[in-house]
């Protein structure tokens, strides 16, 4: 068997402390949007409207545990944050809101294949962004572009 190297971080641990090897990442897929549709008396159609919200994502990574590591340390390394970060997109990270699943199965003598199941947040957010510096009060701040989004901001300042 050939691994990769593959590497996931969750809450800012990277898999090789538990020594789990990936033989491919899947690829972040696009969150489906919300639509709300109103049945109209006398039209021949209905009318569709997104909403503005958008479907979590579900995302399937299949390791190989090696090594005398345990499988009680694979489920503590996925409780241990929120952040998931996969090494084939290192700058970007999105939220776990939920563990789906954890399915285990003896792989021959030396591996076991492991089946982790993630419920994700729709929103991806960037490692690192330049900062940006506010000429005074008053000042008012956009995000670009035409897809919704939750920026997340880092605030700090100085009095005086």
């Amino acid at each position: 068997m050939m691994f990769g190297m593959n590497t996931v971080s969750i809450g800012g641990v990277s898999s090789d402390t538990v020594r789990l090897r990936f033989d491919k990442l899947p690829i972040y897929p696009a969150a489906a949007q919300k639509y709300s549709t109103y049945e109209i008396p006398g039209a021949g159609e209905n009318m569709t409207v997104a909403s503005g919200d958008y479907e979590d994502i579900e995302l399937t990574l299949t390791a190989y545990l090696v090594g005398s590591t345990t499988i009680n340390d694979v489920y503590n390394w996925l409780r241990g944050g929120t952040q998931l970060i996969l090494s084939t997109q290192p700058d970007v990270y999105t939220e776990i809101k939920e563990m789906a699943q954890v399915s285990p199965a003896r792989e021959g003598w030396s591996a076991n294949r492991i089946e982790i199941g993630l419920k994700l947040s729709p929103f991806k957010y960037r490692i690192s962004n330049n900062p940006v510096t506010l000429p005074g009060s008053g000042t008012e701040l956009q995000t670009v572009g035409n897809i919704f989004s939750k920026p997340v901001w880092a605030l700090t300042g100085t009095s005086g």
